[in-house]
């Protein structure tokens, strides 16, 4: 091999190193000693490749730490972004966020959410007494640490658990609230605790059961009779003080019953009370109150007229609501006020004869 063939095999070598130490340098820097090694394999002439290797040592472990820099300072700024938006996340959240240290029962974290609904700063909301932000006793009837130690323990098995509770304001209000707890990933035992107020919702719901307690009261105190009556299996299922008070008896005894067992059978018409509460099922079914004449027997025995009123429940409770309204007395005045009407025409018949008889005396005399 000739001088100058010589020389240009050992600048292939030399560029060959360097592209190795490339390509290892700009992957990462993880096999940056097996590249040197491979490097000097690559160099026979040792002592006169020592500059060369020198100076690319040099440069690639001056590129292997401006990359390892590069890459600490992306991950911290990853790690910072990171952070910022659960931050963001966790103080613009409707609810309270806390975040609890179970092993050393403390608070790591509270968002202004949780410290508004406690009317406390976050700090003092951090380091009050957990007593203190709840009523003794909740409405389970367990006391809120008892109750409370219960839902830590079954979250930290990482169950999500949820309950309704009780807290105490700064100034010695309360409020409902619906609990979440869940564990945080990672190590430790954090919990992550997220408190809805229920406030509202209890307002509605109490303005709710007022409601229905005024319109069952009008119901109960109605001056007519008025049973739900179920559709499939034609039973009471509710009866209102009047309904009592016309067959004699406590409305609670009315339930679970058949209406068809307080009517005369057969009814003044010749029909079976099941033949009449059939039809007035057809009529109703079809979106139509049904009106009938029924005749019921009291508990003494004594038989009273009413009108019966029967109508199918919107939606799909299958209840008809049927009204009863007592007609005897009507119908007993009615009676009387037929028999008057019965004994004027008898007396002006009777005041016509005898006015023609006297004008035919008149004459004749």
């Amino acid at each position: 091999m000739t001088a100058g063939q010589d020389q240009t095999a050992k600048r292939r070598r030399s560029l060959s190193a360097i592209r190795i130490i490339e390509v290892v340098t700009f992957g990462g820097g993880t096999f940056l000693p097996l590249a040197f090694l491979v490097a000097l394999s690559l160099q026979p002439d040792l002592p006169s490749a020592t500059p060369l290797l020198a100076a690319l040592l040099g440069l690639v472990s001056l590129l292997s730490g401006v990359m390892v820099l590069r890459r600490a300072i992306e991950r911290g700024a990853r790690v910072r972004d990171d952070d910022i938006r659960l931050r963001g996340l966790l103080e613009n959240s409707p609810d309270g966020i806390v975040l609890l240290d179970v092993a050393n029962n403390r608070r790591l974290y509270a968002n202004t959410t949780a410290a508004e609904l406690f009317g406390r700063p976050v700090g003092d909301l951090l380091g009050a007494d957990i007593g203190e932000m709840s009523v003794p006793v909740q409405e389970s009837g367990e006391t809120s640490a008892l109750q409370g130690a219960q839902l830590i323990a079954s979250a930290m098995t990482g169950e999500q658990v949820t309950a309704r509770w009780i807290f105490r304001r700064h100034d010695g209000s309360t409020f409902p609230a619906q609990l979440m707890l869940s564990r945080v990933p990672g190590p430790g035992a954090v919990l992550r605790i997220s408190i809805t107020d229920l406030t509202h919702e209890s307002t509605l719901e109490l303005s709710r059961d007022r409601a229905e307690e005024r319109m069952r009261a009008v119901v109960d105190y109605a001056p007519e009779g008025v049973m739900l009556v179920d559709q499939r299996t034609r039973l009471i299922r509710y009866a209102n003080r009047a309904s009592g008070r016309m067959i004699g008896a406590d409305p609670s005894v009315l339930v679970g019953h058949s209406i068809v067992r307080a009517a005369v059978n057969p009814q003044p018409d010749g029909s079976t009370p099941e033949a009449l509460m059939q039809s007035m099922e057809v009529e109703a079914l079809s979106g139509l109150e049904s009106t009938r004449r029924w005749r019921l027997r009291r508990t003494d025995g004594v038989d009273i007229d009413a009108e019966v009123r029967a109508i199918l429940l919107p939606g799909e409770s299958g209840l008809f609501r049927v009204s009863v309204i007592d007609q005897s007395e009507r119908m007993r005045l009615e009676a009387e006020a037929d028999g008057a009407r019965a004994l004027l025409r008898a007396s002006e018949a009777r005041f016509r004869h005898l006015a023609k008889i006297s004008t035919d005396w008149y004459w004749e005399t």
